[in-house]
């Protein structure tokens, strides 16, 4: 999800950092620590370094924004690990479900997985919420002042996702973003070297990624999405395709995509050598599984919004939602000031436009600038109820603000296409408008979503 535009970008071009003399300066001594630990998989190694530096210089911004790094690369590795626990498909074979953006961490095969419950996916969740506010804590520390330069090979970055204790590239969070994005596997190797120069800029642009996060992973945490119906309960009938439950009473909807992933798992377990020869031997039931495991996403995704009647079990969390986008906004514009005021050109990850970044292909313009900040407004007031978002039904529009505030008993997508459930929330007022949000896309070239995942 994060990186999107970062893979789009580098899988053709294979970009390098600039050549700028100052970026071939040696690391200091805790950014080599750090880099090692990263480069080897040992996030927690690489956190240490930088707590025994903030332990004897507790106002090293630095260290702080070292530590706040490895912080929120340790909250996407624990979700690795829990779903190696439980056996997760991963995202590269299906559609659905499994197209969701958490759901996409390609993490290693388990060949005894636990059996995922709905609780254990609450937890997940949960402990993802907890780890990203711990980073998030750690980074808001960091004062504005003081100089960072943290250089990371992105392409060298490892995450130990089944936890135990050897990575390989399979693990490289390369590989992980291009899975997360949407852009499937990375063919070749570790790419050459992607070396980002990380600087204070960057310190408010984490820290946004943190809270829109936990903005996506509170809001199913604020409803009861197991049993919508007695007799039908949603995560029974549609997770079964995105996780093995041999002892669910629906394991038998998703009998051919426990085939088609079975067989991949056999082929993953043989010895390189054997592996191409047995693809070759199964590629015609491969091909009819893939067709069956294709539709049953689409009728799983399809039934899990008809099972859509969550009640809603922890109202906080969704008045929360809203308050952690507000302050993504806050904290991009003020990543934007910071890189605006730059006046270097050295491996910058976001460049303004008088910059060159790492990604060539994603040069940023002054329009594209404004129209980032046209976004965050248009945005930023839809959050706060001051422009309204119409109904195809009504003369009056939704009030974003108070949904939030006042959140529905019941979450049902259905009824608030239908309008029902909309009710309550309807008044007059300014609405936000399709021209409003084809002059942002229009900016954008049509390719806002991917400007939106790098920006923010």
């Amino acid at each position: 999800m994060i990186t999107l535009a970062l893979v789009s970008a580098t899988s053709s071009t294979r970009a390098t950092a600039q050549s700028d003399p100052a970026a071939a300066l040696p690391p200091s001594p805790l950014v080599a620590e750090v880099q090692i630990g990263l480069y080897a998989g040992r996030t927690a190694e690489a956190a240490s370094a930088a707590e025994r530096r903030l332990a004897a210089v507790p106002d090293d911004g630095e260290a702080r924004f070292a530590l706040g790094t490895v912080q929120f690369l340790q909250a996407v590795e624990n979700v690795g690990r829990s779903f190696h626990r439980y056996g997760l498909r991963s995202g590269q074979y299906g559609i659905g479900l499994i197209d969701l953006p958490i759901l996409r961490v390609p993490v290693p095969f388990n060949p005894s997985p636990d059996e995922v419950t709905y609780q254990a996916m609450r937890g997940i969740l949960e402990s993802f919420v907890r780890d990203l506010e711990t980073a998030e804590a750690t980074l808001s520390l960091v004062r504005s002042s003081g100089e960072i330069d943290l250089p990371l090979d992105i392409g060298q970055i490892r995450l130990d996702l089944d936890g135990d204790g050897v990575v390989s590239d399979e693990e490289g969070l390369w590989r992980i973003f291009a899975a997360i994005s949407g852009e499937g596997r990375v063919d070749g190797e570790t790419p050459p070297g992607i070396v980002v120069g990380f600087d204070q800029s960057d310190v408010p642009w984490l820290r946004a990624y943190s809270h829109l996060l936990i903005a996506i992973a509170q809001f199913p945490l604020a409803y009861d999405w197991e049993p919508a119906f007695d007799w039908e309960p949603a995560f029974e009938v549609t997770f079964p395709s995105i996780f093995p439950m041999p002892s669910s009473p629906y394991a038998r909807l998703h009998a051919s995509t426990s085939e088609f992933y079975r067989l991949f798992e056999e082929a993953a377990r043989l010895p390189e050598d054997q592996r191409e020869e047995f693809m070759e031997d199964q590629s015609e039931r491969l091909r009819e599984l893939a067709g069956a495991t294709e539709f049953t996403g689409i009728a799983d995704l399809i039934a899990f919004v008809h099972l859509n009647r969550w009640p809603l079990v922890e109202s906080d969390r969704m008045r929360s939602v809203a308050g952690h986008l507000e302050a993504m906004i806050d904290l991009s514009r003020e990543n934007w000031r910071r890189i605006l005021a730059e006046t270097d050109n050295r491996a910058e990850w976001v460049p303004n436009p008088d910059q060159t970044g790492v990604f060539p292909r994603l040069s940023v313009s002054a329009d594209q600038v404004a129209g980032w900040q046209h976004f965050l407004d248009e945005f930023g007031a839809i959050l706060q109820g001051r422009r309204l978002i119409p109904h195809w039904r009504f003369d009056e529009g939704i009030n974003m603000g108070k949904l939030f505030d006042e959140p529905p008993e019941v979450f049902d997508i259905v009824m608030m296409i239908e309008g029902a459930a909309v009710l309550p929330y309807l008044e007059p007022g300014e609405f936000t408008t399709g021209d409003t949000w084809r002059q942002i896309m229009q900016v954008f070239r049509g390719d806002f979503f991917r400007y939106f995942i790098w920006f923010n």
